[in-house]
């Protein structure tokens, strides 16, 4: 039988749950490469049986996974399952806080993306940002950074968001880090501040050049590794 049929899973013993391991692992690759009806249809193949693991790691990712995989179709139920999930992961035995620390910031992300939920998505960003500066999680601390930013940007209607955007795509192309991003995201805005010198200007009414942005990142990229 297949990993995805359930009449393969033997109920209530270790190599059932190693089995659940093997396929919430699928469904994350799959919902990684932006394939969430994929993913959905192997969560389905272990409906079942993962409630026996109440309690343990894959039992709480396999409702985080459903609640990322409907967030990946823009899907409104996302939202239920994530509350389910941040409450399923409270109550996992041992080692939760990757788990939480991954739900609160594609909670967050998620209702970033819904217009109407700017408020909601920054307290889940805040609770992630938390849980990545108490695991000394630099670089995830940035990247939770640069997407609260984006929230206030977008709730301000800042007319610095294209600019941020293009920032950002230029990192990407650049393989910049998020803490190098982040660090010349913040250069610009000192320099946008410095030329202004109090007066109603801001700099996105000339929007900077592409090569102004890359000049500025690939500066920063020298000193912040």
């Amino acid at each position: 039988m297949s990993m995805g049929d359930p009449a393969s899973f033997a109920r209530g013993d270790e190599f059932e749950l190693s089995r659940i391991t093997d396929v919430l692992d699928l469904a994350r690759r799959d919902v990684n490469q932006q394939e969430p009806d994929l993913a959905l249809a192997k969560l389905r193949s272990i409906r079942d049986v993962v409630d026996n693991y109440e309690g343990e790691p894959q039992w709480a990712e396999y409702r985080l996974l459903t609640a990322e995989a409907y967030a990946a179709k823009d899907d409104s139920v996302a939202d239920e399952f994530f509350s389910e999930a941040l409450r399923r992961i409270a109550k996992v035995h041992t080692g939760n806080g990757a788990l939480a620390l991954r739900a609160h910031k594609n909670y967050g992300k998620f209702l970033a993306t819904r217009s109407r939920c700017p408020s909601r998505a920054r307290q889940q960003l805040e609770c992630a940002k938390q849980l990545a500066v108490t695991s000394h999680l630099e670089e995830e601390c940035a990247d939770i950074s640069l997407k609260m930013e984006q929230v206030d940007l977008d709730e301000r209607k800042d007319p610095r968001r294209g600019t941020f955007k293009l920032l950002k795509g230029k990192g990407y192309r650049l393989h910049a880090t998020s803490k190098q991003v982040l660090a010349a995201w913040h250069q610009y805005l000192g320099e946008l501040e410095a030329a202004s010198e109090g007066l109603e200007f801001a700099r996105d009414e000339q929007p900077p050049s592409e090569a102004y942005l890359g000049t500025l990142l690939r500066s920063v990229m020298d000193k912040v590794e």
